[in-house]
């Protein structure tokens, strides 16, 4: 279809890192400098205001962007039991919030990578909640060869652009983790994504999206590649077009969100407008299509792992219509026209694939 077009440092781990000093060192000791960038997907490049505070700065920003392109990392103790290397907040840019956390598991080569991206419909969360909510988890991918990471981004409130703001820092965030993946010991053609609510549309919205990386960019983390190779999604939306939504909801429920007044308010600060009539605006057209991720599916795309756990029931109230089981549908029906390998639970829809859990998925699909 026609869619509109859009560093090895250190090789060993020395005493004072394990004391806890800080320097860039190398995660894992078995990291392969010579890795490339996965394939890329034809087509185009393209409240709460910080949870865990400060990664190291990094000091080097991209020209133009508040995004840092050297990495500066510091062992620290792992907020699970494990006898991982874990190294926090590492910053990716300058805001507050632009940092990650990385597990990555011992092991003779490169590991696939599993990236957590939390939810909090943009304007709040933390990057912490997933050791919280998936510790057992990440102790058995670790355990089958797999590192975790987990990210924070900027909110809505904290720039002109809305939801790119969010959308954007997690896009460079894995540019930065492919850029930087002989220091981690990741390797970058196995990567995926893992998400809750907002976290879980940004993971199917980079899954699904054409290769954002620009080939021709001086900034060398903006040249890698934004193709993953699974993603998983828990209680996602299903398009950030909002006014897409209309075709969602209306035939079954007989309700047009964007025809109404709340609903608006939202979908204009959802863009970072000032008005809700803007959205018709021909930049507005353009970038509501570039969000639209049934639209943006295709083939090429990565096999995707999708569940809803939330009642099927009329969406009278936004925290339902945010999370309604029809968004799994319509993103779980998109996929198998494209003839895109799909997992999908919701309730009021038929199950596809194995009812595997995302655990399961991801050492299936990466390993």
């Amino acid at each position: 279809m026609s869619r509109k077009a859009f560093h090895p440092l250190a090789l060993l781990l020395c005493a004072a890192l394990l004391l806890g000093g800080s320097g860039c060192k190398q995660l894992n000791r078995a990291a392969n400098p010579g890795q490339h960038a996965g394939k890329g997907k034809g087509g185009h490049g393209g409240g709460n205001t910080g949870g865990n505070t400060g990664g190291t700065n990094a000091g080097t920003t991209s020209p133009g962007t508040d995004y840092f392109v050297d990495l500066n990392m510091k062992l620290s103790a792992a907020p699970i039991p494990t006898t991982n290397r874990f190294a926090e907040n590492i910053a990716y840019g300058s805001a507050n919030n632009s940092t990650f956390d990385i597990i990555m598991p011992k092991g003779p080569g490169p590991a696939p990578l599993v990236i957590f991206i939390h939810g909090g419909g943009f304007t709040s969360g933390d990057k912490g909640a997933y050791y919280k909510k998936f510790a057992s988890e990440t102790q058995a991918m670790l355990a089958a060869g797999l590192g975790v990471a987990t990210i924070n981004y900027r909110f809505i409130p904290q720039g002109p652009k809305g939801v790119m703001n969010s959308l954007a820092d997690s896009r460079r965030c894995l540019q930065f983790i492919r850029y930087h993946s002989a220091d981690f010991g990741v390797d970058k053609n196995r990567i995926g994504l893992l998400g809750v609510s907002a976290g879980a549309g940004t993971s199917i919205w980079l899954a699904v999206h054409d290769d954002m990386a620009d080939p021709s960019s001086s900034d060398p983390v903006s040249r890698e590649s934004t193709r993953v190779q699974a993603a998983a999604a828990i209680n996602p939306q299903s398009t950030y077009d909002m006014l897409a939504w209309d075709d969602i909801f209306g035939p079954v429920y007989n309700k047009r969100p964007s025809e109404e007044p709340r609903m608006q308010e939202e979908i204009a600060r959802f863009y970072g407008l000032s008005s809700f009539s803007q959205v018709q605006t021909p930049t507005m057209v353009a970038e509501r299509a570039d969000l639209d991720m049934p639209r943006l599916m295709d083939k090429s795309d990565p096999p995707l792992w999708l569940n809803s756990d939330k009642p099927n029931v009329a969406p009278d109230k936004l925290g339902i219509l945010l999370h309604h089981p029809l968004h799994v549908k319509t993103l779980a029906e998109a996929a198998s026209k494209e003839g895109i390998p799909v997992e999908a639970t919701a309730p009021g829809m038929p199950q596809m694939g194995t009812k595997e859990s995302f655990t399961s998925f991801f050492i299936r699909v990466l390993k």
